[in-house]
């Protein structure tokens, strides 16, 4: 028999793995806002990438797994229309 604690504690396991796995989703779609904003608009910011590139840059930050840059953050609040202070 299966205690009522175990099932409790399975239950928060699995509530807070799905929660990761939400928040990761939303990330990947928050980030690709941005580097589609910025593929429309490279006028922008492409002066700030010099070590590849733009479309170098734009395809490495499309893919998942890809921590958002500095770039990729201010591309995100243009498609948004939202002012971040740092």
């Amino acid at each position: 028999m299966v205690s009522s604690q175990f099932k409790w504690v399975v239950k928060k396991i699995f509530s807070f793995m799905l929660l990761l796995v939400s928040c990761l989703m939303i990330h990947h779609i928050v980030k690709a806002a941005g580097v589609n904003y910025l593929r429309r608009n490279p006028e922008r910011l492409i002066e700030s990438n010099l070590n590849q590139s733009w479309l170098d840059y734009l395809e490495n930050m499309s893919k998942q797994g890809t921590t958002a840059d500095n770039v990729i953050i201010q591309g995100v609040s243009d498609a948004l229309n939202l002012t971040l202070r740092l």
